[in-house]
């Protein structure tokens, strides 16, 4: 069975730490494919980007990661996105999930949807992020392992907060990724 890291997330915008923990499940051996899928409807947070925009711009972040294959399977679902329905499509069609996430997304797992039901369904693979430890929250059935990765300061909440205050690429934005963002007038920018 092929083994498959499920690198959810809002990409709103993508950037460079989500590429480091793709990489970083590649390079420990830990998955064969990651499938990158961006959230159709988050219910736990709100997107300033369209979901095709954030489904453009992921596209064009993962374009160098031939290992890395972007899905729209969120974005066509309609109604709130859940992980859990994600990952019981997958195994449904034979495959083994891991969930990539990052620590600090590793201690937000108690306010997950189904969250029992997920960590008795798959398991975690979990890069450090600045300021939060790789502390697995007391949840049962959870199985975490830690892949070793450059820790990377990136989060799009600061990404987009940078773009409007300086109207430039921020560090961690792809070159390919900016130009759509300019091109589009996200986050407060205009056509150049």
């Amino acid at each position: 069975m092929q083994r498959v890291g499920l690198l959810g997330g809002t990409f709103d915008p993508p950037h460079a730490a989500h590429l480091a923990l793709a990489r970083a499940a590649l390079d420990a051996g830990a998955v064969d494919v990651i499938w990158v899928v961006p959230a159709g409807d988050p219910w736990q947070k709100s997107t300033e980007a369209t979901a095709d925009d954030r489904l453009a711009m992921t596209r064009l972040a993962f374009a160098t990661m031939p290992q890395c294959v972007v899905q729209d399977l969120e974005i066509r679902r309609p109604g709130p996105t859940y992980t859990i329905d994600t990952v019981r499509a997958m195994q449904g069609a034979g495959l083994t999930v891991r969930c990539l996430i990052g620590s600090d997304t590793l201690a937000a797992l108690p306010t997950w949807h189904a969250i029992e039901d997920l960590a008795h369904t798959t398991d975690f693979l979990v890069v450090s992020r600045p300021g939060t430890p790789v502390t697995p929250p007391a949840i049962p059935g959870l199985q975490v392992t830690v892949l070793p990765t450059d820790e990377r300061t990136e989060a799009s909440r600061d990404l987009r907060a940078a773009i409007r205050a300086t109207g430039a690429c921020p560090d961690g934005v792809d070159v390919a990724v900016w130009r759509y963002i300019v091109d589009h007038a996200l986050y407060g920018t205009g056509h150049a």
